[in-house]
């Protein structure tokens, strides 16, 4: 027989452990979405535009066409012949395959389309694909979940929130026209974790989270972590909160963690490097163009709405693959007003995201930001960070939501005429018509959801749950309308 004491302590722990439960449950629910969303929105479209392994097209364009399968197949027969990756004797008198295969081949989510065998090598390529597009949504979510920005209490309303905006970010436009460029992928899974071990280097003093993201990056694709090594010092700069002697200090050591990171990985970066120095590159398109030539704005105020052309091959100057969602451009221009955000916080971003306008336009800033050097195609490859910089401002405008005032709608109002009026600059009467009004008619419905807020502060939440809706159907409305353009360009399946 227990006693009065003994049975309290047994009922508190039960109660701490259908807690954990109930905690680890939402958890898996919460990443799961994340994860599988996406690829579930993939598949869909594949069986709806005749995409193997459903059709005779292929989802697999682009470089993944032409010189990736190749290189996994041979990657796939090295292992089971056990032959060396080191050098291979396949063609000619020979040719180093050790840089082969840290560009093309290093990301350990390879291994899946591995175990394919070089017969079914383009399922798994696929496959590889789709699950390092649904990673990246999860690693998007974990990162809003436990990034320092979110001052939301923790519940189902916050878990809605982080996996719409992580969703955001592995459906965005970026994402899903360069998808088939899926060795990049594994780097832009890496980032979001990435950025969280930045915000610890500052805030605590622990590189180790830093440490080990960066040193992956530049081991499992080392020309595309430059971009991660990008945006790391830009979000350094954006989470800088204390005195300026603390920001050197910790600037010292974020520099001194970055520059150990690329040593420890040198018996990959030194070799590679060499072999690309004084390497004959392909012709580009924007190496004829005035390097101070500034493309046409109107690309981008367009990418941010529905209907707009996608650029899969990036051959146009300007980014035009910025979609992440009119909800989260609403919320983003929103936070810029936002005054229970810091005022210093809000300038700050909106200067990193007008520079990353200006370079993402400039043909001088294409050619430092891609090393020194001209791309061939795909003439933005560092636009994801603009992404990423206004899915985070739409999530801290959300988490830190205050009361809309006149002056706020106003200039709120003011902002998205600029996008509309530049939206329209060089579109037919038709593309007006059917796309912008439709964004603007998207836009006004959310406003006043937002809105409504003021008038019933009780009923917050549920606007707030209205909104995240909002976002998730707005993000997932688009897949259906750009890919049936996206693959109408797309190509047949090899033989």
């Amino acid at each position: 027989m227990l006693s009065k004491k003994e049975k309290y302590k047994v009922i508190w722990s039960d109660g701490v452990i259908m807690e954990k439960k109930k905690i680890r449950s939402r958890k898996i629910v919460k990443y799961g979405m994340a994860f599988l969303i996406p690829i579930i929105c993939i598949v869909i479209h594949m069986m709806m535009t005749d995409c193997y392994p459903f059709g005779k097209n292929t989802i697999l364009l682009g470089d993944s066409n032409t010189q990736y399968y190749a290189f996994f197949v041979e990657l796939s027969g090295r292992i089971r012949q056990g032959k060396s990756i080191f050098f291979s004797w396949d063609m000619g008198l020979g040719y180093d395959f050790y840089t082969n295969f840290f560009y093309y081949l290093a990301s350990p989510v390879n291994l899946i389309a591995v175990l394919f065998g070089g017969s079914h090598m383009e399922l798994g390529m696929i496959v590889s694909m789709c699950i390092q597009v649904g990673l990246c949504g999860v690693t998007m979510t974990y990162f809003l979940s436990h990034t320092s920005r979110n001052k939301m209490q923790h519940g189902w309303l916050n878990d809605i929130l982080c996996v719409v905006m992580g969703m955001a970010y592995s459906m965005c436009d970026y994402m899903l026209a360069y998808q088939y460029n899926l060795i990049w992928l594994i780097c832009l899974l890496l980032v979001p974790v990435m950025m969280l071990g930045v915000e610890r280097l500052i805030e605590g003093g622990d590189v180790r989270l830093y440490f080990v993201m960066l040193f992956m990056s530049f081991v499992f694709n080392f020309y595309f972590s430059w971009f991660v090594a990008m945006i790391a010092v830009i979000w350094f700069i954006d989470v800088k909160k204390d005195s300026w002697k603390m920001f050197w200090k910790r600037g010292v050591k974020f520099a001194l963690t970055s520059i150990t990171a690329a040593l420890s990985a040198c018996v990959v970066l030194v070799p590679c490097f060499l072999a690309i120095v004084g390497r004959e590159g392909a012709s580009s398109l924007t190496e004829d163009i005035p390097f101070s030539k500034f493309g046409n704005f109107a690309n981008l105020f367009q990418s941010f709405f529905w209907g707009h052309d996608i650029d899969i091959a990036g051959r146009t100057l300007y980014a035009r693959n910025m979609y992440m969602g009119l909800s989260l451009l609403f919320l983003a221009v929103v936070y810029v007003f936002n005054r229970n955000i810091q005022l210093r916080a809000r300038v700050k971003r909106l200067v990193e995201i007008a520079l990353l306008v200006a370079c993402l336009n400039l043909t001088g800033a294409l050619y430092v930001l891609h090393g020194f050097t001209y791309p061939h195609l795909y003439s933005y490859r560092y636009a994801f960070i603009l992404v990423i910089l206004l899915i985070v401002s739409a999530f801290e405008c959300a988490v830190n939501w205050t009361k809309p005032g006149i002056r706020e709608g106003i200039l709120t109002g003011v902002v998205f005429l600029v996008f509309f009026g530049g939206a329209k600059v060089n579109l037919s009467f038709i593309y007006c018509l059917l796309y912008g009004h439709d964004s603007a008619y998207y836009i006004f419905v959310y406003g006043i959801c937002i809105a409504g807020q003021k008038q019933h502060k009780d009923k917050f939440p549920d606007c707030e749950f209205y909104s995240d809706t909002f976002c998730g159907t707005d993000i997932q409305c688009c897949i259906c309308e750009y890919r049936c353009i996206y693959y109408e360009q797309g190509a047949s399946r090899w033989s």
